[in-house]
């Protein structure tokens, strides 16, 4: 390509911009016009005009009292767009009757939760209360099963499964120590949960 073409080029874009940039400047400044003879434009310059004085006061109440009206009625229909929607969009009223229900939902599945975690919290608290009483008996009779077997049940359900099968083990052990005819209500259940332990 020459430096002859370029430069027509070249010329050409720019006899082209300015031609755009003139229209839009034209384009401005009808629109700046055309805004500045709205009543909304008019009232503003005469708020911010430094010349306000009390001949002024007149006009400016009288633009006041065109544009109330539209003001405050496009205020309410937007307001009511806002809480009853269009004819292509929900309103706040339409969403938050959707919502209710899984609002609903998501407040008792919380609930519950908090429900179940106080009540599992108690039966730990429990539990371990239980558990050392049960320690304490077991102290306290250390040739007797029974409280053995009892301390076994508290460690399944505290899911100690070493401690369990450890307790079931030695109540096992002093039942055949003890004979044949002792604790034979016990018996049967010590030998099963003994067995689960294998």
């Amino acid at each position: 390509m020459s430096f002859a073409t370029v430069a027509a080029v070249v010329t050409t874009a720019a006899t082209g911009y300015s031609a755009y940039s003139k229209k839009r400047s034209q384009d401005k400044a009808n629109d700046a016009a055309r805004d500045a003879s709205s009543p909304e434009a008019q009232l503003e310059a005469l708020r911010r005009s430094a010349d306000f004085h009390i001949e002024t006061a007149p006009r400016l109440a009288e633009l006041d009292r065109q544009m109330m009206p539209g003001l405050v009625d496009n205020n309410l229909a937007s307001q009511e767009r806002l809480q009853f929607g269009s004819e292509d969009q929900r309103g706040l009223f339409d969403m938050l009757r959707e919502s209710t229900p899984i609002l609903d939902q998501i407040a008792q599945d919380s609930n519950r939760s908090a429900r179940e975690a106080d009540l599992a919290d108690v039966e730990a608290n429990a539990l371990d209360r239980a558990l050392q009483r049960c320690n304490r008996v077991v102290k306290a009779h250390p040739q007797d099963p029974r409280p053995r077997n009892d301390r076994f049940l508290l460690h399944t359900l505290l899911q100690n499964k070493e401690a369990a099968c450890q307790d079931i083990a030695q109540a096992a052990a002093l039942l055949q120590t003890s004979g044949a005819k002792s604790h034979n209500d016990l018996r049967t259940e010590i030998l099963v949960r003994a067995d689960s332990c294998r």
